[in-house]
């Protein structure tokens, strides 16, 4: 049993996965993207059961670690019965590396083992070359989630993860029917994550775009399965056939010059990052969940992320300063 080096806590779902994929020889990756139900078996030994679609029971894959085994639902999508065997998958090998003892730091561990197992199986499904295709540099719309999703072979729901990887701010990407249920959510940078099955309401922004027949932007909130709300983000929710894509960001929305704010919402004075030095409001919707401290939306500074930063000695001028201000051995003070 290998036990590889593992990321802070603090990184994102896909600094763990990548973790994973480095356990598999590249030259497999491409036949188990494509055929995963028949890879699994073959590379790792595990046994793969597909069983029917149960009315009753929303999972849509388990993995039996004592068993040694998966089992995975067959659905009408192939994109989505890979992305489930991809999914547990990922379970297997947080339990092979023992990856799961580091979660437990993390606040919601169970939460963020399924959230590394979603990022495994989308990067393995839509590699970053693809990705970067069709995901610009200031994140996605909706209508790119969905371009994405049909350039590739991968389901509608690893398409909401690999673009959630590249939103601009904490955030969502939701996968919804007609109806405004959520069916799958993938979350960057945010402390809850939502069901599935999980109604939206008449009001929420699915809704909106179904009503509007193709397309909804606006503020919205996003409903817990506890039924309550998330904050307000800005969000932008696209008709796709029988499915809505709904992107959720707090600030920095791509198809936006403006962050909005609520009529009803105070002003409050802006203050530089001591990190960043960018400005930004101290909102409440931006505490982070672990320290308390309003969390930089720039580059995600709060306390807890400057005890855990590396401070480093310039070689110029031969002063110890925080890791972020260092171009290699010099420090930026040295080098400008």
């Amino acid at each position: 049993m290998c036990i590889w080096p593992m990321p802070d806590v603090s990184e994102s779902p896909r600094g763990w996965a990548d973790e994973l994929i480095s356990s598999i020889d590249p030259a497999e990756r491409p036949d188990l993207a494509a055929n995963p139900v028949a890879v699994i078996p073959r590379l790792y030994g595990l046994r793969l059961n597909l069983v029917p679609e149960a009315d009753d029971c929303p999972l849509h894959g388990v993995y039996f670690a004592e068993r040694g085994s998966v089992t995975v639902v067959r659905t009408a999508s192939r994109g989505r019965v890979r992305f489930s065997a991809l999914h547990e998958l990922g379970h297997h090998l947080v339990a092979e590396t023992r990856m799961g003892l580091d979660f437990e730091e993390a606040q919601d561990p169970q939460s963020l083992e399924e959230r590394v197992c979603d990022a495994f199986a989308a990067a393995i499904l839509l590699p970053d070359e693809l990705i970067d295709q069709h995901i610009p540099d200031g994140g996605p719309e909706a209508s790119d989630v969905i371009e994405l999703w049909e350039a590739s072979h991968a389901s509608r729901a690893a398409a909401c993860v690999a673009a959630a990887s590249r939103l601009p701010s904490p955030g969502y990407v939701m996968l919804s029917d007609l109806a405004a249920n959520a069916l799958f959510t993938a979350v960057h940078r945010a402390p809850f994550g939502v069901r599935a099955d999980t109604p939206q309401g008449t009001e929420s922004l699915p809704a909106k775009a179904v009503r509007n027949g193709t397309s909804y932007r606006g503020e919205g909130v996003l409903t817990f399965a506890s039924g309550s709300s998330s904050p307000t983000h800005q969000g932008d929710a696209r008709v796709s056939g029988e499915y809505v894509f709904t992107v959720y960001t707090k600030i920095k929305a791509p198809w936006s010059t403006l962050n909005l704010i609520g009529e009803s919402t105070p002003r409050r004075a802006a203050r530089p990052c001591p990190r960043c030095e960018e400005a930004f409001v101290p909102w409440d919707h931006l505490t982070c969940g672990r320290c308390g401290e309003h969390e930089c939306p720039h580059c995600g500074e709060c306390r807890c992320q400057r005890f855990r930063r590396e401070e480093l000695l310039c070689q110029s001028c031969f002063q110890t300063k925080p890791a972020h201000l260092f171009d290699g051995e010099v420090c930026s003070d040295c080098s400008s």
